[in-house]
Parts: structure tokens; C-alpha cells; sequence
């Protein structure tokens, strides 16, 4: 994998996108590249499979579904971002086990949870749980303890 990615994020400021949308005259309030799996150690098959964000910072998920549904839960991770940072920096990865008993456990997103107790990072995951035709479940766990 190469050292340089061609995927980049950046954060607007949401009544300026609503005024005005996004074109050549919208400043974004930060923007960065994000680093490659090499950067962040991960393999190539450790897929992109979500992003939110939270004051600076910018919560990624990574991992991939088994072959195999009875196979083995692949690792998934959770990294997070400074957007005031470039390139392949990066402040935190954080290997998940969360719903590794899952059958065909595969990553598909996250959010931010506004709770009374403050913002949780929430990250779903989805399961096959049967075929002929093919059935999934979701199910949604949260990281409390996050920056912001």
C-alpha cells in the first residue's frame, strides 16, 4: 500500500453549508488527509467502514466480515483523528473485541450518541445470521470515554 492517501476529510460549518452548500467558495474549518492501513498498521484487508466526528477530532472504524459467518470474528478497530494534525498522524487506535461472538461480525459505522450522561462514540456491527435468503441483524456498542 502506498504512503500517501487519496482520501481526505474535512469539517464545515453547517449553517454555511445550509446558506450556501458546498462549492469552490466554502471554507472548510479543517481538512486532512487520512493515513493508509500501512500507516496506521493495519492490513489491506481491514476495510474503511465508518466515520463521525466530534469537536476536532474525527472517529474512524476499520475491520471486514469473515469468509465464513461460522468463522472467527476478523479484528476491528477504532481510530481517532485530529483534524488540526496532517498526513498519516494519527492520536489513537483502538482494537475492538466488542460483539466478537457475533456470527459473520462485520463493522458498519458510527455516530455520535448524545446521552444525558454525555457523547458516547457509538459503532454498529452487522451480523449474518441466516441465508437462503440472507439475513442480517445490527447491533450498536458504545465507547464512552472518548475526546472532544
Amino acid at each position: 500500500m502506498g504512503t500517501t492517501s487519496p482520501w481526505r476529510l474535512a469539517l464545515f460549518n453547517l449553517s454555511d453549508v445550509i446558506a450556501r452548500g458546498i462549492n469552490d467558495d466554502t471554507r472548510p474549518l479543517a481538512k486532512r488527509a487520512l493515513p493508509t492501513n500501512a500507516q496506521l498498521g493495519l492490513s489491506d484487508s481491514d476495510l474503511f467502514q465508518g466515520v463521525t466526528s466530534y469537536g476536532q477530532y474525527a472517529y474512524l472504524s476499520y475491520g471486514g466480515a469473515p469468509a465464513k459467518p461460522s468463522d472467527p470474528a476478523k479484528p476491528s478497530y477504532l481510530v481517532r483523528l485530529d483534524m488540526n494534525q496532517t498526513g498519516g498522524q494519527y492520536n489513537e487506535k483502538y482494537p475492538t473485541t466488542a460483539g466478537n461472538s457475533l456470527p459473520g461480525r462485520e463493522p458498519q459505522g458510527m455516530a455520535i450518541w448524545r446521552s444525558s450522561s454525555g457523547p458516547r462514540l457509538a459503532f454498529g456491527f452487522s451480523s449474518k445470521i441466516a441465508v437462503s435468503p440472507d439475513e442480517f441483524q445490527s447491533t450498536v456498542f458504545y465507547k464512552s470515554d472518548l475526546a472532544g
